[in-house]
């Protein structure tokens, strides 16, 4: 990595941690200059304008926890040597997507998405990065194909695209507090999940 692709990554994931634990009002260039140590200049330079550093901010926080799960997802993945140690391994990942400690995480990823309808500069970037996360998910997801433990006739990329959709609806039973069938959306969710696969679904589990 380059002087300045470093200096750039260190003045997003400032602003991206500024934006995420105070908001957009709260986020200075200065502050950000002082966290990143930099001069306003380079922050011009490399976004334009504080919209466009915000704008870039979001976009990586959208696909912060993607990046962290489909890391962990692949390092699994290429070390498994079973079709049942892989179907375990997408049972965890999934569930872990699923859960409520990553509650955070969802709510954060749809108000970027409400964000991005109106700007087409977030779109962009939104895309970008996303096709960088579906690539991380997919090629180990290419891997569980080559060695015949999921099915064939799907395209891996766009099987991690649609799993990123679904994670996100579960905000639609998040609105206020744990909803009471939560449990019954998770089940209906790995369903969907095996069946895309071809693997069998785990064992529902009975209260």
């Amino acid at each position: 990595m380059t002087e300045r692709q470093s200096s750039r990554l260190r003045i997003l994931h400032v602003a991206a941690k500024i934006l995420d634990q105070h908001g957009e009002p709260q986020l200075r260039i200065s502050e950000v200059c002082k966290k990143a140590k930099v001069t306003a200049p380079s922050i011009y330079h490399f976004f334009g304008s504080r919209e466009g550093l915000i704008d870039a901010a979001h976009a990586l926080l959208f696909t912060q926890g993607q990046t962290e799960l489909g890391e962990a997802f692949g390092e699994e993945t290429y070390a498994c040597t079973s079709k049942s140690g892989f179907a375990a391994i997408a049972n965890r990942f999934a569930r872990a997507a699923f859960s409520d400690a990553r509650r955070h995480v969802r709510s954060r990823r749809a108000s970027v998405l409400g964000r991005a309808q109106n700007s087409e500069t977030l779109s962009e970037q939104l895309n970008a990065f996303q096709n960088e996360s579906n690539k991380l998910i997919g090629d180990p997801l290419r891997f569980a194909q080559a060695k015949g433990w999921v099915r064939s006739d799907f395209d891996t990329e766009m099987f991690a695209a649609w799993f990123v959709g679904m994670t996100t609806a579960r905000c639609f039973i998040e609105f206020g507090d744990t909803h009471p069938k939560a449990a019954q959306w998770d089940t209906i969710a790995i369903r969907a999940v095996f069946s895309g696969l071809g693997l069998n679904p785990p064992a529902s589990k009975r209260s």
